[in-house]
């Protein structure tokens, strides 16, 4: 929960420590959404590249076609973090 709150508040310090600690990269908030998705959506790209560090699942689609890359269409630095890492 609390790595799912920093980037929605746009903590990336806090997002940051909190992954340090070891927490699941996979986490999702309440409705199912990924805490890699919401750190593209803040447009945190260090945030991005410490969760696919740790193993971030690259595959989730919110929606039929809605990838991770999609997402990350109003954060072009994440997204070039995410095509780095393998992300379609």
């Amino acid at each position: 929960a609390l790595l799912i709150q920093a980037p929605m508040q746009r903590n990336e310090h806090r997002a940051l420590e909190i992954i340090k600690l070891g927490v699941d990269p996979n986490g999702r908030d309440q409705a199912g959404i990924p805490v890699l998705n919401w750190a593209v959506m803040m447009c945190q790209p260090p945030v991005v590249k410490a969760l696919i560090d740790a193993n971030a699942d690259l595959k989730f689609e919110r929606a039929p076609g809605m990838t991770i890359l999609t997402e990350a269409g109003a954060c072009p630095e994440a997204g070039k973090v995410l095509r780095a890492a393998g992300a379609r």
